[in-house]
């Protein structure tokens, strides 16, 4: 993804929550410290999407606190 590809910078998400489909919203504000995300690591240029999956996690459950704890019952 480039600014190009998303002007306004929000990116929708898709996923499905007990078999119902729900959309997330997310802007493109990473947490991190300087250039290095906190969480989730880029590689590339352009490979930002898995943080923006985790970015739409994080906030499905609440926080990215929440989700840095692990809890496999939470991905299935």
């Amino acid at each position: 993804m480039t600014k190009q590809d998303n002007e306004a910078h929000i990116y929708v998400t898709r996923w499905l929550i007990d078999g119902k489909p729900r959309f997330v919203a997310v802007d493109e504000w990473i947490p991190g410290s300087g250039n290095t995300p906190s969480f989730s690591k880029v590689v590339g240029d352009s490979d930002y999407w898995g943080i923006i999956l985790e970015k739409a996690w994080a906030k499905i459950h609440g926080n990215f606190m929440i989700t840095e704890a692990g809890w496999h019952t939470k991905v299935w």
